[in-house]
């Protein structure tokens, strides 16, 4: 009975995407991220990139610049004004950012198991339309420290049945 008991676990465990293999807290969001989001309305196909930076709270820094292309031509830019988002246990997002007065909901999301990556959908800013990002967390400069050369040893004499020899 227990192995049927443990065998009933493990396939519900595995059926829940997210409680089985990540469990996540707020302070999991917080950092940098380079966001890459494609959306399709009546502006075209529309491509954004921006640099956002999320406190330990889950809020969203105002003051980044976020940079747009259309399909049907031009490139605006467009101020970050801040916003917020949620991580449940299972790694789901949501929330939202206000960019230049207009707020964008994140519709679903998840962080992946390492929690350097955020994908999902939401809405565009400007006409409500679907749009799908995703967001890679921005590792912090790791300085490198060079190792320091080792002098070569000072030659040696070896006696081996021939006789004498310097290594």
């Amino acid at each position: 009975m227990r192995a049927i008991c443990a065998a009933s676990f493990a396939i519900v465990a595995l059926a829940l995407p997210g409680t089985a293999w990540s469990i996540c807290r707020g302070p999991d969001l917080a950092g940098t991220f380079t966001v890459s989001a494609k959306s399709s309305g009546g502006y075209g196909t529309v491509e954004t990139t921006c640099e956002i930076v999320v406190a330990q709270d889950g809020t969203v820094e105002s003051g980044a610049v976020c940079r747009s292309a259309s399909s049907k031509g031009g490139v605006t830019e467009a101020k970050v004004d801040g916003g917020r988002f949620d991580i449940s246990r299972a790694c789901v997002v949501r929330g939202q950012i206000v960019i230049d007065g207009n707020s964008s909901l994140v519709t679903f999301a998840r962080m992946d198991r390492a929690k350097k990556k955020v994908y999902g959908t939401g809405t565009n800013v400007v006409d409500g339309s679907p749009l799908s990002f995703t967001a890679i967390r921005k590792e912090a400069a790791v300085a490198v420290q060079q190792p320091s050369p080792t002098p070569d040893p000072a030659p040696t004499r070896v006696r081996r049945r021939s006789g004498w020899f310097w290594n």
